[in-house]
């Protein structure tokens, strides 16, 4: 199936990544929806459009067109419009294939993470045989340094993907020992984001059987969990070795710095924002808030933040609860502590798993 290739192409070429490919991995995203809907033509299928869905769409995309006019920011204008469009229609493509497409997406994002794991281990062995391969500047394995990389933001899927039908299929264990080559590959990404992903998304697909439990062993793996997350990334002895000697980063990352600018510029733009790919002239030493609500409030204004989280809301609340759903968390969880979404693959993941939760 066309959709199949596209899919792996467009995660491929962030993978072997330099500066042309770049522009050809968006082109593919811009034309994906019409090569798939003229080929749904031409076999005859009937597109149904979501209501609900299109209409809190509709009314996201229109308003961050609004935002960006009145803010007189017409830098990359076009370029973001045709990508939350192409994106957009993405998502109604996915959403009327989406009992084929559940079978098979799962299966493509635990070989890609083999893949990239791989390509992960030997990438300077890859350089050094062929330069021409920017493994260097992918988002997806490598971004900039070695000890800082998105690796583990997209191993966090393929993780989700195994516990997930580990909890429903004893299949799954005879794929542990892929499980584990992927699982020790994502614990020395150091992508701190990635780690509060899976521990978040874990609690979402527990808790209909944590629900269930007493009371008391209700506490403890409360208390277990807090103790986790606090050794994770507030730990002394743990943060120092981890983080600060191996990975050489703190555990916070200046986040709370980015935050409190992205708020400040905000109430001094409420409405409308500093206009798209703006935070920059907040002067926070970054050029993204690293949050998706913060970057559309700061950037867009009150409007479009409202709009995008009235979509979000109804996705998490009138979506279908299986395994997309708890991806679709975990992207989200993601969001809110790295620029992932800003970043085509994810940005691509994001929208095609919400397709795919749609009733």
């Amino acid at each position: 199936m066309f959709f199949y290739f596209l899919f792996i192409l467009i995660l491929l070429l962030d993978a072997f990544s330099f500066e042309r490919i770049k522009m050809i991995e968006y082109l593919l995203v811009l034309q994906a929806p019409i090569f798939l809907f003229v080929i749904d033509y031409f076999q005859k299928k009937s597109i149904k459009i979501p209501k609900v869905f299109f209409m809190l769409q509709t009314i996201f995309l229109s308003l961050f067109v609004i935002s960006n006019v009145v803010s007189d920011n017409f830098s990359n204008l076009n370029y973001q419009i045709g990508l939350y469009t192409a994106l957009i229609l993405i998502s109604i493509y996915c959403y009327n294939h989406k009992d084929e497409l559940r079978q098979k997406i799962r299966k493509y994002i635990i070989w890609l993470s083999v893949l990239f794991t791989i390509i992960n281990i030997f990438r300077k062995q890859i350089i050094t045989l062929f330069p021409f391969i920017g493994i260097n500047n992918s988002h997806i394995i490598s971004y900039t340094s070695l000890t800082h990389n998105h690796l583990g933001d997209f191993l966090v899927l393929s993780l989700i993907i195994f516990i997930s039908e580990l909890l429903i299929s004893k299949q799954t264990k005879n794929k542990l020992l892929i499980f584990f080559f992927i699982f020790f590959t994502f614990i020395f990404s150091y992508s701190r984001s990635a780690y509060l992903s899976l521990i978040t998304t874990l609690i979402s697909i527990t808790y209909p059987v944590i629900k269930k439990i007493n009371n008391y062993k209700k506490i403890i793996i409360g208390v277990c969990l807090l103790i986790s997350i606090f050794f994770l990334f507030f730990s002394p002895l743990f943060t120092k070795i981890f983080f600060n000697n191996v990975a050489k980063k703190t555990p916070l990352g200046n986040r709370e710095i980015y935050y409190k600018q992205a708020i400040e510029g905000f109430i001094k733009k409420p409405y409308f924002g500093w206009g798209f790919e703006n935070y920059y002239k907040l002067k926070a030493g970054t050029v993204y808030s690293h949050n998706i609500f913060l970057d559309m409030l700061s950037e867009n204004g009150i409007f479009v933040f409202l709009a995008f989280l009235s979509l979000i809301m109804y996705g998490l609340f009138y979506g279908e609860k299986n395994l997309y759903y708890f991806l679709l968390i975990a992207l989200l969880v993601n969001f809110q502590t790295d620029f992932t979404y800003k970043i085509i693959p994810f940005q691509w993941l994001f929208f095609i798993f919400f397709g795919l939760i749609i009733k």
